[in-house]
């Protein structure tokens, strides 16, 4: 059984809410998990169509996948996991996705007193979490005062579901995408500044923030229609390149017929292996 409720982080849109979902689980699944998971959607920053409802099946399979990985144990503890909503463009543009999103997560820690987080991203939602890791920086270029967004969870780990990473290699392969990027950033000036990887940075400071991960989890489906292989793989090549630890890489990064690139996160696929991920966390 799955209960779930919707919360209000501002009042600047309706789309300034967050869904709240608590799952009944054995006491062993609770036990082997330390963190809830935090979802972002995609929608290329403008698809009204995209909301923190786009969760709720992959939610169902988690769900399910816990109930027979549990076996049969009384489902006698409960976890939470949220569904984060934003605004989108051409309303706001970049950084407000980001700033957005920074006060549900700040909402999320003091309402439930999570102190620690997974990420989960999909698509431009995979882009936002480079952003939430990246924050300082980005806030400081655009002289946004970090303070308050604080206090903020710890993200602990990360998960990319057919995410765009590199914005401008993005731009290069499909220029066609510049209707949507055109829409989200004010010119290639501020596409440039969308993320380290984007800016091309390789430094040391690029990779202390990675390193502070205990793990990198890259999902890329083999249908996926709208983004090729080349935005994870140039991913996983800035990341070691930097100097990220191999270990945190190791074993998760996975390509598979995950569906269409909208398919992906409805995927039952893509809920074993986040249960399969969220159980080794004892390991």
């Amino acid at each position: 059984m799955i209960e779930s409720r919707l919360y209000a982080y501002g009042k600047d849109s309706i789309r300034q809410v967050y869904k709240e979902y608590t799952l009944k689980v054995s006491q062993s699944t609770k036990n082997a998990i330390k963190y809830p998971i935090c979802f972002i959607h995609g929608g290329a920053w403008r698809d009204p169509k995209n909301d923190y409802n786009d969760y709720e099946k992959l939610i169902r399979y988690i769900d399910n996948a816990f109930l027979v990985k549990g076996n049969a144990e009384s489902r006698s503890a409960k976890i939470q996991f949220f569904s984060i909503d934003y605004r989108l463009s051409p309303e706001v543009r970049h950084p407000k996705h980001l700033t957005d999103v920074l006060k549900c997560l700040k909402s999320i820690s003091k309402k439930f007193d999570v102190t620690d987080v997974t990420l989960c991203g999909h698509s431009v939602g995979a882009t936002l979490i480079t952003q939430i890791l990246e924050r300082q920086k980005i806030l400081k270029e655009y002289g946004i005062p970090e303070e308050q967004f604080k206090p903020l969870p710890n993200i602990r780990r990360v998960m990319f579901l057919d995410g765009i990473y590199d914005v401008n290699s993005l731009l290069r392969e499909y220029p066609s995408y510049n209707s949507f990027v055109g829409e989200a950033f004010k010119g290639n000036d501020y596409v440039s500044k969308c993320n380290m990887i984007s800016s091309g940075t390789k430094s040391q400071e690029a990779a202390g923030i990675y390193n502070t991960l205990e793990r990198i989890v890259i999902l890329h489906s083999s249908k996926d229609q709208l983004l090729s292989f080349q935005q994870p793989e140039e991913f996983v090549n800035w990341l070691l390149e930097i100097g990220v630890d191999e270990s945190k890489l190791k074993g998760c990064y996975w390509i598979d017929d995950f569906g269409k690139h909208n398919e992906v996160y409805q995927s039952p696929k893509v809920a074993d292996l986040l249960v399969d991920d969220i159980i080794s966390r004892t390991k």
